[in-house]
């Protein structure tokens, strides 16, 4: 059984931390609640977000499921829902599950009465540049608008990693199945045409016998091992598409 940090308060009004044992974060906001206590906060005993048998990271959740839990809230904002009454929602139905726990987060931080940005800030899970476009979007009063091009950007950002990821398997395939023939046609083919012509007493020609050496075989080998390491790395920092870098200076 977990043991989870609460800051709470009682009917007095006084605000004070206490340790729950439960089995999960719900668990224990319930175990306080059913007890008359009004609770601000609940998290792992041992850190806010712990990666290993805790909740789980923004950094651990992949991109996509990060654009679609800020496309709901967007969405949510601009419909005239409170911050506090969409982040209710998103901790309850956000498309992505291992997101919810972050979002109870955020709304327990506003519920206290926290800003979005100072509680985004505060859970240490969101990067710098969405915590300072959130603070963005409430200095202007245009979060709406500042979500949407922070959206934009994180369609972008998505999109080039997964046209790098996309470009990095091409290359590797075929690095992969030339090396195996290069392999095939020295270890096996060369010394098959090697025998032939010792059979049949005729002279190896020059190429043949210098493929044959021990050290035409291990420069061959050098030679690909080289590229397969470096052909990857030249697909990832080479130039950039001219479309992709106008989209992003636009």
């Amino acid at each position: 059984m977990a043991e989870y940090v609460c800051r709470v308060a009682d009917g007095n009004g006084r605000v004070f931390a206490l340790v729950e044992p439960a089995q999960s974060h719900e668990e224990a906001r319930q175990k306080l609640q059913d007890r008359g206590l009004l609770v601000y906060e609940v998290r792992p005993r041992g850190g806010i977000l712990p990666s290993i048998g805790g909740q789980p990271r923004a950094s651990s959740v992949g991109g996509s499921e990060f654009l679609i839990l800020n496309q709901q809230f967007n969405t949510l904002i601009k419909a005239g829902l409170p911050i506090l009454r969409a982040l209710d929602l998103l901790a309850e139905r956000a498309a992505a599950p291992k997101l919810r726990p972050i979002v109870s987060q955020l709304r327990d931080r506003v519920r206290e009465g926290r800003s979005l940005s100072e509680a985004v800030e505060e859970t240490g899970a969101f990067s710098k540049v969405y915590s300072t476009a959130v603070l963005a979007g409430e200095k202007s009063g245009n979060l709406p608008g500042v979500l949407e091009q922070y959206i934009a950007y994180q369609r972008v950002t998505t999109s080039v990693k997964k046209k790098i990821l996309a470009t990095l398997v091409y290359p590797t395939i075929l690095i992969t199945v030339a090396t195996a023939i290069v392999s095939y046609l020295v270890a096996y083919v060369i010394p098959q045409f090697a025998k032939l012509y010792e059979d049949l007493n005729v002279p190896l020609p020059v190429p043949t016998k210098l493929s044959q050496s021990p050290f035409s075989i291990a420069t061959w080998f050098l030679a690909w091992l080289v590229f397969s390491c470096f052909r990857p790395l030249g697909s990832i920092y080479g130039p950039a598409p001219k479309r992709v870098e106008r989209h992003l200076t636009a």
